[in-house]
């Protein structure tokens, strides 16, 4: 066997350096298989015989033991030489490259661009394009660029399960062509199953002309073989990303009037749009064009997302809704937008979800609906998922909302693990769509290097903090949330330009805490809202032990104390408490007066509690009204024009550690509180009379 060619992308890698390798044909012409499928420069030919005849399997290898297909069973299967094979009824036809025996028919992708276009030379349009082929030694995935007429690319995954697989396809990889037995490189053959296949269809822009498509230059884990390459002109492509999924419904800051909703599609729909109308009505739809956001790698798989505001709502009113293009249309959900100041709603709050969401914190937020069914919407504290850059978990946790972020509005802060394998929280923010509220920068004051220094940090940091730090009225109640992530977040605030400062320097951490901190002492002074409710992920008050958020409770613990607000909702600790500062209690047992602050948690996963008598809460002139720990809760809070009633729920035990006796539906925690019109507050807790109440 030869020795593998410097620069080939085989090369270089360590695993394969020491082994045998799939055998690669020199450079040269060789007959196309089908036009589609056709090279031109001598580089971009197929460069590898990955069939031989039966009893001369030393002509070729697909893998590192130099096993090939053989070329007689292949014909048997179907796949002869120019045979054509169809790819189901996605309009994908697939022509087996037409070789004699010795002859390379596959490619190993390292970048060959594959002319794509009519026998004129010019683009096709097309809807999707489709690989055929295998993987061997392990699946094999990568990103290969389709051109188009207009000089335009889009990306398209190329992902094939390994060639003996057993019944496990991946991908959704179709199986076209199946033998029994490969060729082996001492002229014997074995009994091994091995399959060929078909990648499920690409969707791409409909409105171009498409004239090549260029391999991925590397792939990853197995050994990636192209036999074909073929587009569909199918108007109804029926394919991973054409009909509109992920849909959330998310508010803006004017949520009586208007209403963002976000989806995601395969990267190749760069339009969309949200067609809405009162609830029942035989009125033309009206539309709200989306703005379409970056391309995203979904498992491997381009993506993107698009969001729309509906706005010129009625307060209080039942809208149907649709969002996508043309004919690729999701199915018509129903919202109701806020209502009048003072309405009563109903709305949910969950700590950290994280884990296993579909088995474990799926059967909570079915708890929760059926418990507040009349719910709005939910306040998600942070932790969403286990790793914020996982797809598959994002697609697990709409799972597990199981329709509701169609039709109620999420509002959520980021927590620790939305920059898992996500820095920029790229995926956060293309998922969700939130006012562009939050805090602004000040300008330099003067020319000092710490001064200037601390300007662009500012300047860097809001943007940064966008869609993370945000606010929205919802009937009276100013709803706030903050990025308490600072040390997940140190590669936001770094801008690439930073002036140079080598005294006094600001620290990013401390100035990402006290930008929000400003910005937040004058939402709450200058609220028109009757109540005010704030969230985020790492805790002013930690209840679980060995944590303590100092820097997030010195910089807003003051400007929560300062401005009254309502309710705290945080997260991080694994653990449920809540409870107040003690400067605001009363001579009365079970009554305070002052801020909620409150920790939760709704996943499955758990922390040990610090001491009832010494803790963060303790130390720092505060008290712990109620505790658990082992147990999951989801929360439904009830806000009137001059109550909002708060009470936990047991939603799961996991194990059998849970520090309450109380089961699995049963109320944990609640308490009520009083505001009048005059703005005096009272949190009582159950049993416990309203002062001065008639």
């Amino acid at each position: 066997m030869g020795v593998l060619r410097a620069g080939h992308p085989l090369a270089g890698h360590p695993a394969r350096r020491a082994r045998a390798h799939p055998r690669l044909a020199p450079p040269g012409p060789h007959r196309a298989g089908r036009r589609p499928g056709r090279s031109g420069h001598r580089s971009d030919a197929r460069n590898n015989i990955g069939s031989t005849p039966d009893g001369q399997g030393k002509l070729g290898a697909l893998d590192l033991s130099d096993n090939s297909l053989s070329r007689e069973k292949l014909a048997a299967a179907g796949a002869a030489p120019g045979a054509k094979l169809p790819l189901g009824d996605t309009g994908v036809t697939f022509t087996w490259p037409k070789t004699r025996q010795a002859e390379p028919d596959n490619w190993i992708p390292h970048g060959q661009r594959v002319d794509l276009t009519a026998r004129n030379g010019k683009g096709v349009k097309a809807t999707g394009i489709s690989f055929l082929g295998l993987a061997t030694n392990g699946p094999s995935q990568g990103l290969a660029t389709v051109e188009y007429e207009d000089g335009s690319t889009q990306n398209v995954a190329v992902q094939f399960t390994d060639w003996t697989p057993g019944a496990n396809y991946l991908y959704g990889n179709v199986p076209l062509v199946v033998t029994e037995g490969r060729n082996k490189v001492n002229g014997t053959s074995d009994t091994t199953r091995t399959v060929v296949f078909g990648t499920v269809p690409q969707v791409l822009d409909g409105k171009k002309r498409v004239t090549s498509v260029t391999l991925p230059q590397g792939t990853d884990r197995g050994i990636m073989h192209v036999f074909d390459v073929a587009l569909t002109t199918d108007p109804d492509l029926e394919a991973p990303g054409v009909t509109p999924e992920r849909i959330v419904l998310t508010p803006t800051e004017t949520p009586a009037t208007s209403q963002a909703v976000t989806w995601r599609t395969g990267s190749g729909t760069t339009n969309g749009e949200a067609q809405y109308r009162e609830k029942d009505s035989t009125s033309a739809w009206r539309k709200a064009k989306a703005v379409t956001n970056e391309e995203l790698l979904s498992s491997g798989v381009p993506t993107r997302t698009h969001s729309a505001v509906m706005d010129g709502l009625k307060p209080g009113t039942a809208y149907e809704y649709r969002v996508g293009t043309g004919t690729k249309l999701s199915g018509t959900y129903v919202f109701t937008s806020a209502g009048r100041p003072g309405d009563e709603f109903t709305f949910l709050y969950f700590g950290d979800a994280q884990n296993d969401l579909k088995a474990k914190w799926a059967p909570v937020v079915e708890r929760a609906y059926q418990r507040f069914p009349k719910a709005v919407g939910s306040v998600n504290a942070g932790d969403l998922v286990d790793s914020g850059g996982n797809a598959g978990q994002w697609d697990e946790w709409f799972g597990a909302m199981n329709g509701r972020s169609q039709t109620t509005n999420v509002i959520a802060a980021p927590g620790n693990h939305e920059y898992n394998a996500d820095l920029f929280l790229k995926t956060w923010k293309s998922t969700f769509a939130y006012p562009a509220n939050g805090p602004t920068a000040v300008p330099a004051k003067d020319d000092t290097p710490a001064e200037r220094q601390r300007a662009a940090y500012e300047t860097h940091m809001a943007k940064s903090l966008a869609e993370t730090a945000y606010y929205t009225g919802y009937q009276n109640v100013r709803f706030i949330s903050l990025n308490a992530s600072t040390h997940d977040a140190r590669e936001l605030m770094t801008p690439p330009d930073l002036p140079p400062c080598s005294q006094d320097c600001p620290d990013p951490q401390k100035l990402w805490l006290d930008l929000q901190a400003r910005w937040l002492d004058h939402i709450l002074a200058d609220n028109p809202n009757k109540w005010s409710v704030a969230t985020f992920h790492q805790p002013v008050f930690s209840a679980a032990a060995g944590r303590d958020e100092k820097p997030v409770r010195d910089a807003w613990l003051p400007v929560f104390q300062r401005n009254d607000i309502d309710l705290v909702l945080m997260g991080h600790d694994h653990v449920y408490a809540r409870g107040y500062v003690n400067a605001d209690a009363t001579d009365t047992p079970g009554v305070t007066t002052g801020p909620v602050y409150a920790v939760a948690m709704a996943g499955p996963k758990y922390y040990e509690l610090s001491p009832a008598d010494d803790n963060v809460w303790t130390r720092n002139g505060a008290t712990q009204v109620a505790r658990a720990a082992h147990t999951s809760t989801f929360q439904g809070i009830t806000v009137s024009k001059d109550t909002i009633r708060y009470e936990a729920v047991i939603g799961a035990k996991r194990d059998d550690r849970s520090t309450t006796d109380k089961e699995v539906g049963e109320t944990l925690d609640a308490f009520t509180i009083t505001k009048n019109d005059d703005g005096v507050t009272y949190v009582t807790e159950d049993g416990v009379a309203v002062p001065g109440a008639r």
